[in-house]
C-alpha cells in the first residue's frame, strides 16, 4: 500500500534511509531535508549551488554534493556547512551523485561537461574522496555518470550511465580503488539515475 509521507517538494533526490528517518534533498529549494515515517519534516541545512547526492560518514555526520559548485560539504548538528572536499580540479561539469563506503571515502560523479552552457557531451570520471578530503580521479571515460550505490557487502560499486544505458560495476580493492569495470545490467532504451 502507498501513501505520501512529504508532498509540496519542489524535486527530490538521493533518499536515504538514515537514524530512523528518511533523509534527501530537494534541489529546487537548495535543501536536505529528514522525515519520519509520520511526516514530521525537519529541514536540515541550505546548500549553496544546488544540493544532489548525500550520504553519511561512519560517525553519522551527512555529506551533501553541490552540483554547481562542484564542492561536498559535511553538515554540522547545527546546520552549518562545512567544506570536505573541493571536487573543482577533477570534476569537468556539475558534480552529482554520492554514496559512502563504510570506511568514510566518499565516491561522487560528475558530468563530464558543462551541460548548462549546452557544451559537447565529453566522458566523465568518478571521484574518491578519502576520509581527509583529498580527492583522486578513480575511474574514466563514463557516459554521463548520474547514479551510485554500493552492494551490501561494500565490495561492488555499481555506476548507472545515463547516456550509455546501463549499470556499470567496478570490484573496489582494500583501499576503496575501483578495478574490474564490467557491464552489470545493459538498459536499453532507458536512461538510468
Amino acid at each position: 500500500r502507498l501513501r505520501t509521507v512529504v508532498a509540496g517538494l519542489g524535486y527530490a533526490e538521493s533518499p536515504r534511509w538514515h537514524g530512523e528517518e528518511f533523509w534527501f534533498v530537494d534541489s529546487l529549494s537548495a535543501t536536505v531535508h529528514a522525515t519520519d515515517l509520520a511526516g514530521r519534516r525537519r529541514t536540515i541545512a541550505a546548500v549553496p549551488g544546488v544540493p544532489a547526492g548525500l550520504g553519511f560518514l561512519p560517525d553519522g555526520t551527512p555529506l551533501v554534493v553541490a552540483r554547481r559548485e562542484r564542492a561536498l560539504y559535511a553538515i554540522g548538528t547545527d546546520g552549518a556547512l562545512r567544506r570536505h572536499a573541493d571536487l573543482r580540479p577533477h570534476a569537468r561539469g556539475a558534480a552529482n551523485d554520492l554514496v559512502v563506503d563504510a570506511a568514510g571515502r566518499a565516491y561522487v560523479d560528475h558530468e563530464g561537461y558543462d551541460a548548462e552552457a549546452r557544451d559537447r557531451p565529453r566522458p566523465a570520471s568518478l571521484l574518491l574522496v578519502e576520509t581527509d578530503g583529498r580527492v583522486r580521479e578513480v575511474a574514466d571515460g563514463l557516459t554521463f555518470p548520474n547514479g551510485l550505490a554500493l552492494t551490501p557487502d561494500g565490495r561492488t560499486l555499481i555506476v548507472a550511465e545515463g547516456y550509455a544505458a546501463r549499470l556499470t560495476a567496478f570490484e573496489l580493492d582494500a583501499d576503496g580503488v575501483p578495478r574490474a569495470r564490467r557491464e552489470w545490467a545493459p538498459l536499453w532504451g532507458h536512461v538510468p539515475d
